[in-house]
């Protein structure tokens, strides 16, 4: 195949198919290596395209280069708040959905959050259902949510 040929598939009657929807893209932002391929594995087996850093550095160059639907990230990085990490995200990409994963339930923690660009806070434990439900609701809402989910 020549440089610039692109390969279409045809449906049994001869017309170009549909190309498939592109599978949600998700950035695991975590810097517990068992917590991140728990995460990882939760949402590839789900369908998801993940990349995973364990730094805000390593967060903000992959962003710079893979179009990421949203951003899953630890409240604590080795030192960096999570927090001033959403505010380098966001200033990045305004739009990217990113949702805080932190233990912490306090309603200052979301305000500070939401206030750093955050979509939602995901409340540490969480299960596959918790972790799928925020994911809907910041890709419904397109940017911004209903803050806290349990």
């Amino acid at each position: 195949m020549g440089t610039g040929t692109r390969r279409t598939t045809r449906k049994t009657d001869g017309r170009p198919s549909q190309p498939l929807p592109r599978a949600p893209g998700v950035l695991v932002v975590e810097d517990d290596p068992d917590q991140q391929w728990r995460l990882a594995r939760m949402l590839t087996v789900d369908g998801s395209r993940v990349v995973a850093t364990s730094s805000a550095e390593g967060a903000v160059a992959l962003l710079r280069e893979w179009p990421a639907d949203v951003v899953l990230l630890d409240d604590e990085l080795g030192g960096t708040s999570g927090i001033d990490v959403a505010r380098r995200i966001h200033a990045l990409r305004p739009r990217l959905p990113i949702v805080l994963m932190t233990s912490d339930g306090g309603a200052h923690v979301e305000r500070t959050a939401e206030n750093a660009g955050v979509a939602a806070c995901l409340h540490k434990p969480f299960g596959r259902e918790a972790l799928w439900g925020v994911l809907g609701t910041v890709r419904r809402a397109g940017r911004r949510s209903a803050g806290r989910v349990e």
